[in-house]
């Protein structure tokens, strides 16, 4: 007689499954008995996390937590081998909550903001789990005083650490929304086409934030032969629709956006000259604290900022003791405007500058 229990026990016993098997596993699982990863969790005794961490590659299970999910496969009657061949049938991860209505959202500029950080670094899961990677180095003051607050105040969701260099929460709803008010299918983000949602551009102020969470998670401030540029890239061979709509939604600000192809497909786009760097910083500017560190150190000393061969503490305590106060002080998003740097000599100058050049930003 057929013992599947027997057969799932020898199969283990075999095979040491890497991280993408015991992925597949999980997923099996849980789509074959409909689970969320918060009910799979429950019922193994693990912490909630620990099922989203599995099919994402990031755990490998320990002697207990093996002998637990056999135990739970055999209690349910399943086989591994057909648990396999199902979790690998859903790349990019399985939502019990198929009937979960999505989210009713108000545009604003925070939303559109947050939604070119996705854009920019972050994932969408069809099992209702976002992620966006980063830059440890150069990007977790940014997420943590930003994004958090940006998901927080907005859907209600905490946040927590895959790995030191991603982090992740899970909304169904939302992710309905991105996916039907916004137009980002869940999955390979290249291979979708992502874009700019349509609603951002009926509204200069919601083009502004989306092209911001962008830049401060694509893009940087960088020095080219001496000339001080504002970078947004570099983007796959398939990213035509967001190449395209960062294009024309810097045009539609009046900028003269540059696009750069290199050998291997991949883009750049770029604005070049003191000017239009300046007004970026004016009217789009940053909420995140390289790009604003480097800005400063340019605009009030001149200095080529390089944040990778000198360091974070290094290039903040310059820029604090230029603007006589705590740069972390400074209200996020950060603007070069008078609110913030009215008292500076720098900046009455460069609104003088501005202003001559008859593309002064509407609130100066």
């Amino acid at each position: 007689m057929y013992n599947k229990k027997i057969e799932n026990v020898e199969l283990i016993n075999k095979v040491n499954f890497d991280a993408k098997e015991w992925a597949s596993i999980v997923l099996g699982i849980r789509k074959s008995l409909n689970l969320s990863q918060t009910e799979l969790a429950k019922r193994l005794g693990f912490s909630r996390y620990t099922p989203m961490r599995y099919e994402n590659c990031l755990k490998m299970p320990r002697k207990n937590s093996v002998k637990k999910v056999l135990e739970f496969i055999d209690k349910s009657n399943l086989d591994i081998k057909i648990l396999k061949e199902i979790g690998y049938s859903c790349v990019d991860g399985f939502a019990k909550d198929t009937k979960v209505p999505k989210l009713k959202l108000e545009y604003s500029k925070e939303l559109a903001e947050l939604i070119g950080i996705i854009l920019g670094d972050g994932e969408i899961m069809k099992d209702g789990t976002l992620r966006v990677s980063f830059d440890p180095k150069k990007d977790l003051n940014f997420h943590y005083r930003r994004t958090f607050f940006l998901v927080e105040s907005l859907l209600s969701n905490k946040l927590h650490y895959e790995s030191y260099k991603r982090f992740a929460f899970y909304n169904t709803a939302f992710v309905r929304f991105l996916n039907q008010d916004c137009e980002l299918k869940s999955g390979n983000k290249s291979k979708n086409n992502w874009e700019i949602p349509k609603w951002c551009f009926s509204n200069e102020e919601y083009l502004k934030s989306a092209i911001r969470g962008i830049f401060d998670t694509d893009g940087y401030i960088g020095y080219n032969s001496g000339t001080v540029e504002i970078m947004f890239g570099r983007f796959s061979k398939g990213s035509t629709n967001l190449i395209r709509d960062i294009k024309e939604g810097l045009e539609k600000l009046d900028f003269k956006p540059i696009i750069k192809y290199s050998p291997d497909g991949r883009c750049k786009i770029r604005i070049f000259g003191k000017g239009d760097v300046i007004k970026f910083m004016m009217i789009i500017g940053s909420s995140n604290i390289k790009n604003i560190i480097r800005y400063l150190l340019w605009r009030l000393a001149g200095y080529p900022a390089k944040i990778e061969h000198e360091g974070m503490d290094k290039l903040v305590n310059m820029a604090n003791f230029l603007i006589g106060n705590s740069i972390t002080t400074i209200e996020l998003p950060f603007f070069w405007n008078e609110s913030n740097f009215s008292n500076l000599n720098n900046f009455k100058d460069d609104k003088t500058f501005i202003e001559k050049r008859l593309i002064a930003p509407k609130h100066l």
